[in-house]
């Protein structure tokens, strides 16, 4: 009986790389907000994007369930955070991931040159 509860709680906990994302950060389960996705991505999020994430997560019960639907959404790329760039010299310090290719150095990032001053989006990089 102590096996079949183990094996539940494994299956019903997220699944590693949902775990390991955001620097043990956690991604709260939606609908999300801009303060906490603040939080997990490390750079403050535009509006847009929160809005985004809200659309194709509608309907995720969970954190994991609104990161595989992103990773689905993203063909096959998957949310991230900052630490994506650990090791990798030739990132620019402007450039805040956000989703990662799975391929070495491979990522998509919002480039913020100043993100003391307010905007509501920024470029794509």
């Amino acid at each position: 009986m102590y096996g079949i509860r183990i094996m539940i709680r494994i299956m019903m906990s997220p699944p590693l790389h949902v775990l390991m994302a955001f620097g043990g950060r956690s991604l709260t389960a939606p609908p999300f907000d801009a303060e906490n996705l603040t939080y997990a991505f490390g750079f403050p999020v535009p509006p847009p994007f929160v809005t985004l994430l809200n659309a194709l997560c509608e309907g995720c019960g969970s954190a994991a369930a609104a990161y595989e639907r992103v990773e689905d959404a993203l063909g096959g790329s998957y949310l991230t955070d900052h630490e994506i760039r650990d090791g990798y010299d030739l990132s620019p310090p402007e450039l805040f991931p956000f989703a990662a290719t799975g391929v070495d150095g491979g990522y998509f990032g919002y480039v913020i040159h100043a993100p003391e001053l307010p905007t509501t989006d920024y470029p794509v990089g």
